[in-house]
């Protein structure tokens, strides 16, 4: 009897082993590799890696050609337009004549995105006098800060200044500028009146608030470097010389047919004597035609250019 019990249970065992066998019949899971992680959505997260160079922007472009610009101004080669004697109506003059005898030679320099267009203006110091350089129109136009007018310029392009009346006393505060066809406007960000007016965008605040304004808006000085004339390297200038000859083409050349300007720029500095140089030609200043690229060496003069057919901008 137990014989025949446990038989029959053997052999029910059996068929319940079958039956779920075949139930499918899809065998085990795959299973993932050692070392990886199995996620449904892998390959559709996975994104394209960054270009290495990608193609500039027309504030870029604006910006090289800015820095050409400020050289350029600085060695006597272009003029600037500057309102000498005092004029609100900047007057073309070499940059020699700005610093004159009451200014001499700029001491230190700097590079900072005053009014935030994406175009560094070139800051130059004179000890207690500030010159400012900024690109627009194809132009260099220039204005200065004396004294206390200008007295520590911040990374986010404001600054500070300071002075005494014989009405209010001691007045210092925060301003940014901005530049309207080469014409600089003040904005006041805010200032105090001795210890006991306070204002912010001009309208006037408790010291509380005024002090907690300066607590949520730090800003950090600019780091000013020695001045150079150059402001291209020699080398750098020599590439887009030896381009600008292989194109037929110099920086600023006038296509009058069409109505449009070229621009030769050094890109960037590759290695030891070998630089990038561009032509681009630019349409009302705003969009651009990128035409080629060109390696120079300007050690032998060997030249390889890559051409862009299509353009950009």
């Amino acid at each position: 009897m137990r014989k025949t019990a446990a038989l029959v249970l053997c052999l029910m065992m059996i068929l319940s082993l079958f039956s779920c066998d075949g139930s499918g019949d899809q065998g085990p899971l795959p299973t993932e590799p050692p070392g990886t992680t199995a996620s449904p959505t892998t390959e559709a997260s996975t994104t394209a890696p960054p270009q290495e160079n990608p193609e500039p922007t027309p504030e870029d472009v604006q910006n090289e050609l800015a820095l050409q610009a400020y050289g350029a101004a600085i060695r006597n080669e272009i003029n600037v337009y500057y309102p000498l004697l005092n004029n609100d109506t900047p007057t073309e003059t070499y940059f020699e004549r700005i610093c004159g005898s009451e200014k001499g030679n700029p001491m230190r320099q700097a590079l900072v995105d005053m009014d935030r267009d994406g175009i560094e203006e070139l800051i130059l110091k004179y000890g207690s006098f500030f010159v400012i350089l900024h690109f627009e129109n194809n132009k260099v136009y220039g204005t200065d800060f004396h004294f206390g007018a200008m007295e520590m310029i911040y990374t986010d392009g404001s600054f500070s200044w300071s002075h005494t009346d014989d009405m209010f006393g001691y007045e210092c505060g925060i301003s940014r500028v901005s530049f309207a066809n080469g014409i600089m406007k003040v904005e006041e960000l805010c200032r105090k009146e001795g210890d006991s007016r306070f204002f912010i965008s001009g309208a006037q605040v408790t010291k509380e608030q005024y002090d907690d304004y300066l607590d949520g808006n730090e800003r950090t000085p600019v780091d000013f470097a020695p001045f150079d004339i150059y402001f291209l390297d020699s080398d750098a200038l020599k590439a887009i010389e030896l381009a600008s000859e292989y194109w037929g083409i110099k920086d600023g050349d006038f296509d009058p047919e069409r109505g449009l300007r070229y621009r030769v720029i050094c890109k960037r500095k590759i290695d030891e004597g070998r630089y990038e140089v561009s032509l681009y030609r630019f349409i009302y200043n705003r969009s651009y035609e990128h035409f080629a690229l060109a390696t120079v060496n300007v050690d032998t003069g060997e030249i390889t250019v890559e051409k862009y057919p299509d353009g950009k901008g």
